[in-house]
């Protein structure tokens, strides 16, 4: 799973009276994941203000869009290593095309 992203951000509860900080690992419609420290924790998208709720499910995205891209990469880097020697000027190569081909 692709974190890090971004730096840590202070998140907000849904009323404003509650705040901490987090990187956020992963959100969907329903939930969102942050990291805190070691921790992940995983809570309703609900119980965050409407601003971060709107942030998690944009940055949600990203992250989610670069995972399928590291699929992609990661199956065609199997799929050469199987059919032939790779050399880094290769990998680079299908690295690129691939890259290319997701965007």
């Amino acid at each position: 799973m692709l974190t890090g992203l971004g730096q840590a951000r202070t998140w907000t509860s849904a009323d404003g009276s509650k705040t901490f900080e987090g990187d956020l690992v992963s959100c969907d419609d329903n939930s969102v994941t942050v990291r805190r420290g070691i921790k992940q924790m995983t809570f309703k998208l609900a119980l965050l203000s409407e601003e971060d709720q709107k942030w998690a499910k944009e940055e949600g995205a990203k992250i989610a869009a670069a995972e399928e891209k590291l699929k992609v990469l990661v199956h065609g880097w199997r799929l050469w290593e199987g059919s032939q020697k790779v050399t880094k000027t290769r990998w680079r190569s299908l690295c690129r095309l691939r890259t290319r081909g997701c965007s």
